[in-house]
């Protein structure tokens, strides 16, 4: 969301997107930036506009999306139960945990999510 209508953190989110050399990311990530911009868009914010939707789609077509399957599944499950986290930001977790790359950055806003990113050992940044 914050990549294509500005809010707080929309500075530091897009400096985290010009300084990667790749973006990874769950699938889930683009259900979820739609369902955001959807409840953006009804909330009548700024920014929230058929632009914005265009933009996430051309952001989107830069990601390599990390597929779904059993075993990230029950990774995601665990971390959920053990980390309390909600079941997006788990599967983002173990998404990323799975790459097994001491160079992955985990970007987020969400608190929950940093500290248990953290917890496990992996680089992260806040926005």
């Amino acid at each position: 969301m914050k990549l294509v209508v500005t809010e707080r953190g929309s500075d530091a989110a897009r400096d985290a997107w010009r300084d990667t050399d790749m973006v990874v990311s769950s699938l889930l990530l683009y259900p979820e930036a739609r369902a955001a911009l959807g409840r953006a868009a009804r909330a009548r914010r700024a920014g929230a506009t058929q632009r914005a939707k265009e933009s996430l789609e051309w952001l989107w077509e830069q990601v390599d999306a990390v597929a779904l399957d059993e075993p990230l599944v029950r990774s995601a499950a665990n971390l959920a139960e053990r980390c309390h986290l909600h079941a997006y930001d788990a599967v983002h977790l173990a998404s990323a945990l799975s790459l097994a790359d001491e160079d992955i950055v985990l970007v987020t806003a969400d608190r929950k999510l940093l500290e248990a990113a953290q917890a496990l050992g992996l680089n992260t940044a806040s926005v």
